[in-house]
């Protein structure tokens, strides 16, 4: 358990010093400080101690460590859409989300993780988001519930 400890305090260290882009980048400066670890492990402890990634200031997507110890994944949802969606609208049975630059992928990863039953597929592009449904009405429900993000 103290290597779990040293670990993740040493990550927390990582990202308050440094703007940090990928995990590969945020692996890579765990091993400059004699800690290895496995991708999968990594993941782990990012989840475990609230680390999401972001797009910043600078129009740039990096990992930063939200406000709380553990994150669910609708409340790193809700982050991400809340700092990152410009408009959502409905076409027929799709839903489209007009976000910040890079942040398209993002959105759509948590998404889909999420598992919103209306929900068919996903199509993320550099600033747009197409969410397909069956049929217009489970479009208009998944809208109301983006909506609700916000």
């Amino acid at each position: 358990m103290k290597q779990k400890k040293r670990r993740q305090d040493e990550l927390l260290k990582i990202l308050k010093s440094h703007h940090i882009k990928t995990q590969s980048d945020l692996m890579n400066y765990l091993n400059d400080k004699g800690i290895n670890i496995t991708q999968a492990t990594l993941s782990r402890d990012m989840k475990e101690l609230g680390i999401i990634k972001l797009i910043q200031d600078d129009s740039q997507m990096s990992y930063v460590v939200s406000g709380t110890q553990e994150i669910d994944d609708l409340t790193q949802l809700k982050e991400v859409f809340a700092n990152n969606v410009q408009d959502v609208l409905q076409i027929q049975f799709t839903v489209i989300i007009k976000c910040n630059p890079n942040s398209a992928n993002v959105l759509s990863a948590l998404i889909d993780n999420h598992g919103y039953s209306e929900l068919v597929a996903s199509l993320a592009g550099y600033d747009t988001l197409v969410c397909y449904c069956t049929d217009e009405e489970k479009a208009k429900q998944l809208k109301a519930e983006f909506l609700k993000l916000k």
